[in-house]
């Protein structure tokens, strides 16, 4: 074998009956290594899963502009769990489920800005209450 090292992918069969195919090819080893060493500190199960996840993840991203990507590093466990989320259909792919947990957050958290604002302007417009003792929040 040449100085490149040859990597495959697992071959199997979903539950819905789709098939999936086999991918030959070959990496240098100096690549493989970084792989090995993300498998091991994401914990992941082998390097096919790495490359199906990186798969997924770029076909994700491609075609869209990096004027609106961030780039979020989360724990394993957490990572771990939306995937599983995906996995049992909760959200069409990892992007959409994310996209999806922040905007409900800013939601929420506009919901409270709102609620901060009007009582600032209500104790604001109303500070002679307060002067006076004759209301204390």
């Amino acid at each position: 074998m040449s100085d490149k090292t040859r990597i495959d992918l697992d071959v199997h069969t979903s539950p819905a009956g789709r098939r999936s195919e086999k991918i030959s090819g070959r990496l240098d080893p100096a690549l493989l290594d970084r792989i090995d060493e993300v498998v091991e500190s994401h914990n992941l199960r082998n390097r096919s899963e790495f490359i199906r996840r990186a798969a997924v993840a770029y076909l994700e991203t491609m075609g869209e502009s990096t004027d609106n990507m961030v780039t979020l590093r989360l724990p394993h466990d957490h990572l771990d769990f939306i995937h599983r989320l995906v996995e049992l259909g909760e959200a069409e792919g990892l992007a959409e489920l994310v996209r999806t947990a922040v905007r409900d957050h800013l939601r929420s958290l506009a919901s409270e800005v709102k609620e901060r604002n009007e009582l600032l302007a209500y104790y604001g417009e109303n500070r002679h209450m307060r002067l006076q003792g004759g209301y204390t929040p």
